[in-house]
Parts: C-alpha cells; sequence; structure tokens
C-alpha cells in the first residue's frame, strides 16, 4: 500500500523485549505482517491521552493490564516485572489496572513493589470484589478491600476502585461468571450497600473516583 514504514528483522523472539516491544515496536504487529515475526512494518507511533470522562484524570490511551492471563505479574521473575513495567512507563502509559482477585492479591503486591523501586506514581485502578461473607455488611466489606489495596499497593489514597462484582435479579454466592459473588441493585445502591462503602472509603480519603467494571447478571 502506501505505508512506507521501515521493515525490522528480529532474529531471535527472545529479542523482544519483556514488555512486548522490540526497539519501541509492539510484537504483536509482527503477527500480523508478511513474515510473521522475523520480519514486519514497525514504528512506534507516540502515546496519546484523553481525558478520563469528568474525573480530570489524563490518562494514556491504552494501559497496562496486570491481569492474570500472561502470568508475568502474579508469578512472573521480579526483575522481569520490573522491566516490563519500566518499559510501559518510558513508552508513555501511565494507567495500570489491577485487581485482588488477580493471583489472590500477588498482582497488587507485586504492583506495588515494582512501582515503588522505580519510583513511579502512575494511576493506579484497581477493584472490589465481595464475597458471600460481605452480604451482612457491604459497605463495610468494600471498606476492608480497599485498605488492604491500599496496603498492598503501598499509597496512601487510590485514583480509581471499581465494582467488580456482577448485577443481578438474585444473589448468588458465586457469579457464573466474573468475580466475587453476584449481588443484587439493591445490594449495590441500598442501605450499607456498595456505593454507600465507596461513599465512605471517600470521605476518608482513600479513594478519589469510583466506577463499576463488571456486566450484569441478568
Amino acid at each position: 500500500g502506501n505505508d512506507t514504514r521501515p521493515f525490522h528483522r528480529i532474529e531471535n523472539a527472545r529479542d523482544i523485549d519483556a514488555a512486548g516491544y522490540l526497539d519501541g515496536i509492539r510484537h504483536a504487529d509482527a503477527f500480523r505482517a508478511p513474515g510473521g515475526v522475523h520480519a514486519f512494518v514497525a514504528k512506534c507511533d507516540p502515546m496519546k491521552y484523553r481525558m478520563l470522562g469528568r474525573t480530570g484524570l489524563e490518562i494514556s490511551e491504552i494501559g497496562f493490564g496486570c491481569g492474570t492471563s500472561a502470568g508475568l505479574m502474579v508469578s512472573g521473575p521480579p526483575e522481569t516485572r520490573r522491566e516490563a513495567i519500566g518499559r510501559a512507563l518510558e513508552r508513555g502509559i501511565t494507567l495500570f489496572d489491577t485487581a485482588p482477585v488477580y493471583g489472590d492479591t500477588l498482582s497488587e503486591t507485586h504492583l506495588g513493589q515494582a512501582l515503588r523501586e522505580l519510583g513511579a506514581k502512575p494511576v493506579i485502578a484497581t477493584k472490589v470484589a465481595l464475597e458471600t461473607p460481605d452480604y451482612d455488611d457491604l459497605a463495610g466489606g468494600v471498606v476492608r478491600s480497599i485498605e488492604g489495596s491500599l496496603e498492598r499497593l503501598g499509597v496512601d489514597v487510590l485514583p480509581i476502585v471499581h465494582m467488580h462484582n456482577r448485577v443481578g435479579l438474585e444473589r448468588m454466592g458465586k457469579s457464573p461468571y466474573g468475580s466475587g459473588a453476584l449481588l443484587t441493585l439493591d445490594d449495590v445502591l441500598g442501605k450499607n450497600g456498595v456505593v454507600e462503602g465507596f461513599e465512605r472509603a471517600q470521605k476518608r480519603g482513600l479513594v478519589r473516583f469510583i466506577g463499576c467494571t463488571a456486566s450484569g447478571g441478568d
């Protein structure tokens, strides 16, 4: 076509660094280009940023996911995690997404450790996934979850916290999809519910902005 960007050749897949880049090139592009990983069109465009809704937070359009899919943030070597996060920061990524359920809190712990070693303070988004024992005190469960995340991440305030539970017509000890127990709308909006817990945390200065990152159960 009209694309005149230069070709780069990868002699060995190990030449790709921990963050998935070779000299700033996304290695995922290699699998969509003729020649696969050994030859592909490469140019790393500058990172773009946008405002997150009405929060006033400016974040990178590409975030760093700290889930369990690739295993890096849960079971990867500390030096590899640090290298990957460092490269992401160098490339302009400012949003890091984690959750207590990722690796049974290991994702948060490892992210906090790496960021402290790098001396970096990006925008961190984490989550709250309430379980069956929290039914009797949903608001308290939200606050306790946030307090735990703060400790593991080693920060004083969380920029963004999402509700991770799905919402359905009836409670269910374990949602068939997603994280945590299935909650009802009243569990979220009612007295001593999820929103009230978030509001308590905000009043204490533990979290700035709240949201939801789960689809409905019904």
